[in-house]
This record gives structure tokens, sequence and C-alpha cells, in this order.
């Protein structure tokens, strides 16, 4: 039997390890409804796994994958993994390529008591041909003198805790070197949440970075992580800064 992430006995070094991986992961049962979901999962849907548990998997990851459903319960009934391509919305509903991988959890008698399903984000193999791009940084080319300073400084941010500003017109990459400072830090392996400033109403601004608990408000029917806490241990993105 599978124990509940709210039962005593269920390892919490289990979540933390899963909380480090740098990919969505989600536990779900026989009826593929959710059991738990590491951070990166959290921060990729913008739930939180407390108020998504028990909620049918594809209701959460928004993947439209029901034809695939089959697939995850022959997985279960098999006892065997499987890996399927598929797209799911992630936050601000922006449709990602995530490849599915479905390990069923094996007891005596050979048949998945649960489900294992690992989301990996495909769309830069799918971009490339599966080729991955070569660069100075991951996304970055450049030959000029100006991006020659940029790589030789992007090593020494990101070894350091301080707020770095990236300025720049629309269109030059400021969004991509974020993500490469990100990913050449020791914070790689927990999430890179971006938030558009710009585009929250300022009624919703303070819950949606800070998130807010059940019944602050009006239709607050459940605890909600805020931006800031989906990235702990990572990286948060500001865009658009000005317009606060």
């Amino acid at each position: 039997m599978v124990e509940n992430p709210e039962n005593e006995n269920f390892c919490p070094d289990l979540i933390e390890i899963l909380n480090g991986v740098p990919h969505g992961i989600a536990l779900v049962d026989q009826d593929l409804r959710i059991i738990m979901m590491n951070r990166f999962l959290e921060a990729l849907t913008g739930y939180s796994g407390e108020e998504v548990r028990g909620i049918y998997c594809d209701h959460v990851l928004r993947t439209g994958f029901g034809r695939n459903v089959q697939v995850f319960r022959q997985a279960l009934d098999s006892g065997v993994a499987c890996s399927i391509e598929g797209d799911i919305l992630g936050l601000n509903r922006k449709k990602i390529p995530t490849r599915f991988t479905a390990t069923p959890v094996v007891e005596p008698g050979g048949k998945g008591q649960a489900l294992v399903l690992v989301l990996e984000d495909i769309a830069d193999c799918q971009k490339t041909g599966g080729k991955k791009e070569v660069g100075t940084a991951k996304g970055l080319l450049g030959h000029s003198p100006k991006m020659q300073e940029i790589f030789e400084l992007l090593p020494v941010l990101a070894q350091t805790d301080s707020s770095v500003l990236i300025t720049g017109e629309t269109g030059t990459g400021k969004d991509i070197l974020a993500e490469a400072v990100h990913l050449a830090s020791r914070r790689s392996k927990y999430p890179f949440i971006k938030v558009n400033c710009g585009a929250l109403p300022e009624s919703l601004l303070e819950s949606e970075l800070f998130g807010h608990v059940r019944g602050a408000f009006t239709g607050a029917h459940a605890d909600k992580h805020g931006m800031f806490q989906l990235a702990q241990g990572g990286t948060i993105y500001l865009t658009e800064i000005g317009d606060l």
C-alpha cells in the first residue's frame, strides 16, 4: 500500500529528494489521482501539492492526454514503465511539449499500486531536432566584444546570491540570459520561476508573489504558495519590474 504524504510514516526524506530533481514529478494512485508532486511541478502548474491532492491528474496537468490514460493503466496492470510525449498547459496557460515517463510502484503480485510520473520539458529538443545547441551559454550566441564581456561575467554572477538587474531593448535576449545565469548556478536543480509583473493586476499582486492562506479573502478556498515560495532554492525572474 502506498502511503499518503499526510501520514506520519510517509518518508519526508523522499519528498526532499524529489524536490531536488530538476523535472516535474507526480505520484498518482491507481485511479490516477494526485498523491503528491514535487516543487518543480508545483512551479510548472501553479498549484501546490496540498491543494491538488486527490484530484485527477489530467485536471491538474491540463494535458488533454485522455487518449493515453489506457497506456498508464496498462503500466499499472503490467508493472512495466512506459514513456509517451504530449503537451501540458503550464503556468499562464503556456503550452509546454513534454515527455511523460510513467513508472509503476510494484508490490508483491507484480501489479502496480501507484505511478510515478516524470515530466521532462522537451521544447529545446524539438527546436533543434534532438541535437543540443552549442554555444558559450545555453541559448546565447555572439561574437561581439560586448557579448564576450557578458559570457565572461555570467559565471561570476551565477556564483553569487545577489540580485541581478538585466536591462536591454525588447528582443535582445534578457529572458535567455536570466535562465543562463540560473543554469550556471548551484540553484540550477531547483525551479526557475518567471513572473511578468506587468501582467499582474494590482489587486492580485501581493497574493501571486507571496501567496495567501485559506479564507484570507473572498474566493481564497485553499492555501496557495506565492511565486517566491515556489522558487525556494532556485531563481525568481521578475520581468517588466518597472511596471510595479
